[in-house]
């Protein structure tokens, strides 16, 4: 508002000023006045100047004398204009140094933004050796407490070492005493292990006797049930030849491996006396050629070994042809070890052991035959050697009463491989034990079921 009423006032004075000294100059000039002797034109512009002197004089009086501001810019300019150049200079250095300091704030900022992630870093490893401390101290006071513990443990051993080291001078003592009779006792050993030695060898030479008696008896057995047959070459369902063949191969090559199965089963039916009237030197006869046809095509179709077996059809007589069917049995596990494969009850006081056990083989040799075993020239699968059978028979008389006779698979058996080992186990009657033990309870004379692995394998053609 000051300056406002300021220029307000030097407008008012100026125009006071002109009009004053307009009029003046156009009453000098009405009047012709002169000055110095010049002409009145020239003497009203010189007083036309000296009006506008007077009108610029009196407004720069005026402000100065209104202002003081105004006053220094018109006597102090210089200085003025002086300081505002040192003003400038201090300012573009302070802005210089503004510039500076603000690069050193964001390196400082730098700075501290990765001596903060540091300390984070260092933070999280200090938490993590507290916490490891932490578990160090708590393993530390079960140190402390075992410790405790051990000690106890130490001292209570160390009691019992005090009193066993008394009983130890009392014991060798007793040792020194025992060394003489243990001395007396193997000069008695040596002995007897002399007169065992002895009775070993008479024991292996009865063993050696009583097997071949007893290979002697099966063959007569043998021919006793052959001579008992009469006439009768073939009984239905006998198996008169079987082999092992490996299937996989090309229809040409098991149509004659097969062709000579059974020539070889030929060969054998005519040693039992079977014949083929319009074909002499031959006994043997198929159903139909579809027989033979199916075998070929289920042996050539599958890899592996198989048992073939060549089973007659129905009795047959000496002198007429023997029918026979083809059973193809793929190789499978017949029998676990110690699975159990026949049991029977046998009385000494009653029976003959030797009959009773020979039965029993039978019955073995029979389940073996109907789990698909491969079978030799006489159509036996199981075997027990002579020695075995004669420890079972002499058990058997040894009893004092009826007994459990167990034949038992003593080996992992495959129907492609034979023979059946057979173990004989005897134990008293009503003795049982847990599945799977050397003597299983079970009742007496009961054959053990086929299972979900047994049957006569797979018939080529059409069966009896």
């Amino acid at each position: 508002m000051y300056g406002v009423a300021l220029i307000a006032v030097l407008i008012l004075m100026g125009g006071l000023i002109a009009y004053l000294g307009d009029l003046l100059g156009r009453r000098i000039g009405r009047q012709r006045l002169t000055l110095w002797g010049l002409r009145p034109k020239h003497t009203s512009i010189i007083i036309t100047i000296v009006g506008g002197f007077v009108i610029a004089g009196s407004t720069l009086g005026m402000l100065a004398a209104s202002s003081q501001d105004v006053r220094i810019a018109l006597f102090h300019i210089r200085e003025i204009q002086r300081e505002l150049a040192r003003s400038q200079e201090q300012l573009q250095a302070a802005q210089s140094r503004i510039r500076e300091q603000q690069k050193q704030v964001q390196d400082l900022t730098l700075l501290i933004q990765a001596k903060t992630s540091e300390y984070r870093d260092i933070d999280a490893k200090l938490q993590a050796l507290v916490k490891e401390r932490d578990q160090a101290e708590q393993r530390l006071a079960v140190a402390r407490r075992e410790k405790v513990q051990v000690e106890a443990e130490y001292r209570q051993i160390r009691s019992s070492y005090q009193k066993t080291r008394g009983e130890l001078r009392s014991t060798e003592e007793a040792l020194a005493r025992e060394r003489e009779q243990v001395r007396l006792l193997e000069q008695r050993s040596r002995e007897l292990a002399r007169n065992v030695a002895r009775l070993e060898l008479a024991r292996d030479d009865l063993n050696r006797r009583l097997s071949a008696l007893y290979e002697e008896y099966q063959k007569a057995q043998v021919d006793v049930a052959r001579l008992r047959q009469g006439n009768v070459a073939y009984r239905a369902n006998q198996i008169v030849w079987a082999e092992r063949m490996r299937g996989g191969g090309s229809v040409e090559e098991v149509r004659r491996e097969l062709y000579d199965f059974l020539r070889r089963a030929d060969r054998a039916a005519v040693s039992r006396g079977a014949a083929l009237p319009e074909k002499p030197g031959s006994g043997l006869q198929l159903p139909a050629q579809r027989v033979f046809d199916d075998a070929v095509t289920l042996l050539a179709g599958q890899e592996g070994e198989w048992v073939v077996r060549a089973v007659s059809q129905a009795n047959s007589l000496v002198g007429e042809p023997v029918v026979v069917y083809l059973e193809v049995i793929p190789r499978r596990l017949a029998f676990r070890e110690n699975e159990l494969i026949a049991s029977a009850r046998v009385d000494p006081e009653q029976a003959e052991p030797d009959e009773a056990l020979l039965e029993l083989l039978e019955r073995a040799n029979g389940v073996a035959v109907q789990r698909g075993m491969l079978t030799d020239a006489n159509g036996t699968v199981g075997q027990a050697d002579g020695q075995e059978f004669a420890r079972a028979m002499a058990a058997v008389r040894a009893a004092r009463g009826p007994v459990r006779v167990e034949a038992r698979a003593a080996l992992d058996t495959w129907t492609t491989e034979g023979p059946l080992r057979i173990r004989l186990v005897v134990e008293p009657e009503g003795a049982g034990t847990s599945p799977g033990s050397d003597t299983p309870a079970g009742s007496a004379g009961a054959v053990e079921p086929a299972g979900a692995g047994a049957g006569a394998g797979t018939r080529a053609g059409t069966g009896p």
